[in-house]
């Protein structure tokens, strides 16, 4: 992606700080990692794009899109639709423009994330569709790159009003301060995942040295016996509500294998999976 931003040809632009691109592509991609210099905005019209990020995992279907802040590491996966093939709408934006947006906040909410799903809305997937047709154009550029800034206050405003999106104005209103998210939160978002440790020091922003180090003064074990065990106790958790089968929870807290997991389990809990859910009475 950052290629193809380079390439002037395939990129509208404008003096305030907007990039935008139409991405096309015709075949899924495994898990691409980068880290954001600049803020993103994506749409998705075809195909799926999953992204993990240091708060957590998006999962987008088209019509939708995210919203990340600078600064932040994600991990990405793109799926193509299997007669479409995959196609988004990608805007890089500065802290300019952002802050031009002040106007179009509402109350004094405080910023809880610096993600955001965005949900389908009807005209934001019109605008969104206009967006898209300006690169059909080339012989325009000029002539829409003119028009770039006011259209993207345009969507901008219109993602703020939508109703879906409650709560992204907190999210932008809290922009352009960035804030490396702590080693527990970023555990505690994905120790479900099957990650290796290159890639937990990635979404970390460390080197794997640095990330190996942080973990363990934080958590005074290594980072795969904290992993197993914090995926016990979520499996202990689930097992006393007696909503999901041993072999449903086995696989819902990351582990790959049952005979591994119920050997695991038994060595902690000194009883089985099944006596948990056997003995422990069902939640209310």
């Amino acid at each position: 992606m950052i290629d193809v931003f380079n390439d002037g040809r395939l990129v509208l632009s404008s003096d305030d700080g907007i990039k935008m691109i139409c991405y096309r592509q015709d075949e899924d991609t495994e898990k691409a990692q980068m880290l954001l210099e600049e803020h993103l905005l994506c749409f998705i019209l075809q195909g799926r794009k999953t992204v993990w990020h240091p708060h957590g995992k998006l999962q987008i279907q088209p019509g939708e899109g995210f919203f990340l802040a600078k600064g932040n590491y994600l991990r990405a996966e793109r799926k193509m639709d299997p007669q479409l093939g995959y196609q988004s709408l990608v805007v890089r934006l500065s802290d300019a423009f952002l802050l031009s947006l002040e106007d179009a906040f509402s109350s004094s909410q405080q910023a809880v994330s610096q993600v955001f799903h965005l949900r389908e809305d009807v005209l934001v997937k019109g605008l969104v569709h206009q967006l898209v047709q300006y690169f059909q154009a080339p012989e325009e550029k000029k002539r829409v790159e003119s028009l770039l800034l006011l259209k993207m206050r345009e969507l901008f405003l219109l993602l703020l009003s939508a109703g879906a999106n409650k709560g992204f104005d907190a999210v932008i209103k809290g922009l352009p301060s960035h804030r490396a998210p702590s080693i527990v939160a970023l555990m505690e978002a994905h120790f479900r995942e099957t990650l290796a440790l290159e890639q937990w020091a990635f979404l970390a922003g460390l080197s794997l040295s640095s990330f190996k180090r942080k973990f363990e003064a934080t958590y005074h074990m290594p980072p795969r016996r904290w992993i197993q065990q914090r995926r016990l106790e979520e499996a202990y958790y689930l097992l006393g509500n007696r909503r999901m089968n041993v072999t449903e929870v086995c696989f819902s807290v990351g582990f790959e294998n049952l005979a591994h997991f119920v050997h695991a389990f038994k060595e902690k809990y000194h009883i089985t999976p099944k006596q948990r859910q056997v003995t422990e009475p069902a939640a209310i």
